[in-house]
């Protein structure tokens, strides 16, 4: 990445805090370690979010973020995600769906006449676990996708430190407040505009001006 790493440090820091909701887990010598922000002001940012961000990275247990420095004006940068957490969920799903299939099935199999279809539910049960177990796959792949927009970005030149002007910071939810106040004026300017008017239909006529 092109930049010094003091400056690319606190560039991403600030990223990761007002673009993708997360706070310093832990800030080791070689590395950063981002986790999900928590809290009401935290999870109205993610649920209202105009722009339609899905906020993939902090669906993770935590992000890494390593820079290491290079030659001048180059740095090294690494980042990892640790998404143990979707994967145990995913399981988690299958093996509920897996379990509750196997009951049905048993009960089922002690009612009289019903034996012959009581692997039904299990069948059901395993198509269903298996379909939950990929889902974990997908979730992973949508976050590895969001560390390599985050990359790309750094390349590019679009994530650096923003000037701040001198004076208090504004709260989180000083900052929430003017984000919804600005998309509800933005919609209620749009309402305002009057409708473009129909193309007329009429055929123009004129008149000679020297008929009485």
């Amino acid at each position: 990445m092109p930049g010094e790493k003091a400056a690319l440090e606190q560039a991403i820091g600030e990223y990761m805090t007002e673009e993708e909701a997360m706070t310093p887990k832990r800030r080791l010598p070689d590395r950063t370690v981002w986790e999900r922000q928590k809290g009401l002001l935290a999870e109205m940012k993610r649920g209202l979010s105009f722009e339609g961000k899905a906020f993939h990275l902090a669906r993770a247990v935590d992000v890494s973020v390593q820079l290491t420095a290079l030659e001048d004006g180059y740095c090294h940068t690494e980042m990892a995600a640790d998404v143990s957490n979707l994967r145990n969920s995913a399981l988690g799903g299958a093996g509920a769906l897996l379990g509750a299939g196997a009951v049905a099935s048993l009960v089922i199999a002690l009612l009289p006449g019903l034996f012959p279809i009581a692997f039904l539910p299990l069948l059901a049960g395993a198509g269903l676990a298996a379909l939950a177990s990929r889902s974990h796959r997908g979730k992973a792949e949508r976050v590895q996708v969001a560390l390599e927009q985050v990359l790309d970005r750094m390349e590019r030149g679009e994530i650096r430190t923003r000037q701040r002007l001198a004076g208090p910071r504004a709260s989180a939810f000083v900052r929430i407040a003017s984000e919804i106040k600005k998309s509800v004026e933005d919609v209620a300017q749009s309402l305002r505009q009057p409708p473009a008017a129909p193309p007329s239909n009429s055929t123009p006529t004129f008149r000679n001006p020297k008929t009485p």
